[in-house]
């Protein structure tokens, strides 16, 4: 289980961790906590020939579920079978969504030809009903505004009004960018996103808004987005061949990303991807960074804790906190992250240290309400020790 993320656009909180689904928050009461986004109804509509009416063709039918109040839309529903008429009125039978969000089915139909696309029929409450189609094609609405509910992922940014994801899904060989509709957050189409070879990179590691670009981490790369709408996204332009070491391994200081790489902590700051210097040393501690990561270039590798490294920003104390581990520690047959490198940015000379914390791998919290930026390392070995 991986600690969740969160993200926060405008009065919203967006909690992921690409384990379980993702939960959407407005702050203000417990029971506005929602699942992201709204799933669409599994089945097609069951339609039959009515009274007499207005229709005359060969028609078909879907619906979608619709929160009216945070204007959020499901998928439409699978097509409905196709269906003749002759100066008829139709019947559509609807299934109700269980999501308590749901207020709102909205029915859609073809026109005579019964090809795509839809067109609005009505809005009605949301109940499982037989609801009567009688609106000929000159009088059908609006062309349906289909969203769907996101994958799980476990990075998440809003750039330009546009909520983006990214992951590696699970089992997969491959990561994903997905992206929502322009301005609706909740609205994820199944056809809105971008593949990449998980050759080419790597697993997905992390996703920031930096300096006005959206970079992606992946293990062995870091790339921006190209484009600038869903009309002409395209396959990302790699601005470096250095990637963010594992998920939680890199921080946003100013208008940078600071992260940790298998040879060096780097920076990328949207101009240039650089390790970070002291005297043209790089990370004067124990001789170099590859003695304090357990670094390998071989995939059978890539799961040791050791190269898990995980990055913590304390902007009142200008530091940056990598958790981390020596590869020649042999108090751990997996070389877990025993210790603790610091870099003080705000402090000329010589700006690292590094500190040990004894057996076993740790997490870090940091307090962000006292304004005293205390920080808890926790060890999860048995003894559950806590180091302030």
């Amino acid at each position: 289980d991986w600690p969740f993320s969160f993200v926060n656009v405008g009065h919203r909180l967006i909690a992921m961790n690409g384990d379980t689904t993702s939960f959407i928050w407005d702050g203000v009461l417990a029971n506005n906590l929602y699942t992201l986004g709204i799933a669409g109804p599994a089945a097609a509509p069951v339609v039959a020939a009515g009274a007499a009416g207005n229709l005359n063709g060969a028609y078909r039918w879907a619906y979608l579920y619709r929160d009216s109040v945070n204007d959020v839309n499901s998928a439409l529903s699978p097509f409905s079978t196709s269906l003749n008429l002759a100066a008829l009125q139709a019947t559509v039978t609807v299934l109700a969504s269980t999501n308590p969000r749901v207020n709102q089915i909205q029915i859609f139909r073809t026109r005579s030809t019964g090809q795509a696309p839809m067109r609005l029929v009505s809005t009605v409450a949301n109940a499982g009903a037989a609801i009567p189609d009688n609106v000929g094609d000159i009088a059908l609405g609006a062309f349906p505004q289909e969203g769907g509910q996101p994958p799980n992922t476990r990075f998440g940014a809003v750039f330009n009004g546009t909520f983006f994801l990214f992951n590696s899904p699970q089992g997969e060989r491959f990561s994903r960018l997905h992206f929502s509709n322009p301005g609706r957050i909740e609205e994820f189409p199944a056809a809105n996103f971008i593949d990449f070879d998980e050759s080419d990179g790597g697993p997905a590691t992390g996703l920031n808004v930096v300096a006005n670009q959206l970079v992606t981490n992946k293990q062995h790369k870091t790339m921006h987005l190209v484009g600038t709408s869903p009309d002409n996204y395209a396959q990302q332009t790699p601005v470096a061949k250095r990637g963010m070491n594992w998920a939680y391994g890199g921080v946003l200081v100013d208008d940078a990303l600071v992260y940790a790489d298998k040879e060096a902590p780097y920076i990328y700051d949207a101009s240039q991807n650089r390790k970070i210097a002291d005297d043209d040393n790089i990370c004067p501690v124990q001789g170099s960074w590859n003695n304090i990561i357990n670094a390998s270039d071989s995939a059978a590798t890539l799961s040791y804790i050791g190269d898990e490294v995980i990055a913590m920003h304390l902007p009142r104390r200008r530091q940056v906190l990598f958790s981390c581990a020596d590869r020649n520690d042999t108090r751990t047959a997996a070389n877990e992250n025993t210790q603790c490198l610091v870099w003080n940015y705000g402090q000329a000379g010589q700006p690292w240290a590094l500190y040990d914390f004894g057996f076993d791998s740790w997490g870090i919290w940091r307090d962000n309400f006292s304004g005293n930026e205390t920080v808890v390392f926790v060890n999860h070995a048995a003894d559950g020790w806590v180091f302030v």
